[in-house]
């Protein structure tokens, strides 16, 4: 009984003189080097658009739409445009929404028409309705070298195309029926739709050329003057109740403003507004189809995040739009939708 008390006591020492004996030759194992707590937090700044990028993942960042990576590489897709009519037969469209930009131009009398662009790898579920093409919207679009979705147009922007072979047209005066269809809700010539398969089956034999993101310049390191006038509510005006727009900000949308026009309450969502100052020949004029000057230079407003600036708007033939503020800096532009108009003058936009 005496043996059997003393057993546990045995084994304790045992165990003790083999850990002191055979610990010294056991490998060490290193630990595990502790990982530094990531802030989820974005820093606090004026600047319209992220100034340091060192928070936040690269291929986030690279992911953004418009937004290239900040490890200096460009990011090349595929786009895809489309005209789209703002006839208040057509309203409410489909697909603006997701476009990363919208040119609007005035194609008769206040009436004005859009040219959406999309990217190849983001298209909308429906594009709805689309419309006939103009020469001046031929030169606007001419440097994305784009698929480009219409419904015929004029002589002059058939001429437009054929100058610019980088262009890849596919026209539903030829196709109607195929890849473009009807939508029975709506009257001729306000239906005609094409489908997002349609568009990437159109796509798979064509053979287009990439465009590098952002799609215009801007800059990442600008903060906002002390003195900027605050723009929640805009009105653009086109003469007429049934085309005149109103932009409302929605900082709780994502920092968007709510474009309404009549019979479409929420047409889209931009996170840029530029209203451009341009010449427009036969404007106003009676039986007469205008004309938009979408290239030299002149005036601008650019709307973001509640904001407002004043500067100026340069393009060359051929190549993209370029927009600074007064003192010549390259303004920044937001992450997001940018939709740009242009009008005779900028006194048909007012704000508050």
């Amino acid at each position: 009984m005496q043996i059997k008390s003393k057993i546990p006591w045995l084994v304790a020492c045992v165990a003790c003189a083999a850990y002191m004996f055979f610990v010294p030759y056991v490998p060490h194992i290193p630990k595990a080097p502790k990982i530094p707590a990531i802030s989820t937090a974005l820093p606090t700044t004026d600047a319209l658009l992220i100034s340091s990028s060192s928070h936040i993942s690269p291929q986030i960042i690279s992911y953004l739409p418009l937004v290239p990576s900040s490890s200096g590489k460009k990011k090349s897709v595929q786009l895809v445009a489309s005209m789209i009519e703002n006839h208040m037969e057509s309203r409410p469209q489909k697909g603006l929404k997701d476009a990363i930009i919208v040119f609007e131009l005035i194609v008769e009398g206040d009436i004005s028409r859009f040219l959406a662009i999309f990217r190849a790898d983001r298209l909308p579920k429906i594009i709805e309705p689309i419309r006939s093409l103009r020469p001046h919207f031929v030169s606007v679009v001419a440097p994305f070298r784009p698929l480009m979705l219409h419904a015929g147009g004029s002589a002059i922007a058939y001429e437009a195309l054929g100058r610019n072979p980088q262009i890849q047209n596919h026209d539903a005066i030829r196709y109607d029926g195929e890849t473009y269809e009807r939508d029975p809700k709506k009257d001729a010539p306000h239906n005609l739709m094409i489908t997002r398969k349609a568009i990437e089956s159109v796509i798979e034999k064509k053979n287009l050329l990439d465009f590098d993101l952002p799609v215009f310049p801007t800059t990442y390191d600008f903060v906002s003057p002390k003195d900027y006038e605050v723009a929640k509510k805009i009105n653009l005006s086109f003469g007429s109740p049934n085309h005149n727009v109103t932009y409302t900000y929605s900082p709780l949308r994502g920092s968007s403003y709510v474009r309404s026009i009549k019979g479409a309450d929420k047409q889209a969502r931009p996170k840029n507004v530029l209203v451009l100052e341009t010449h427009i020949e036969g404007f106003g004029e009676p039986n007469t189809i205008p004309w938009t000057k979408t290239f030299g230079n002149g005036k601008l407003l650019l709307f973001s995040k509640g904001k407002v600036w004043r500067g100026t708007w340069e393009r060359e033939k051929g190549q993209v739009f370029r927009f600074y503020d007064d003192s010549g800096n390259v303004l920044p532009l937001e992450s997001g939708q940018i939709w740009i108009t242009m009008v005779p003058d900028l006194g048909r936009a007012s704000w508050e």
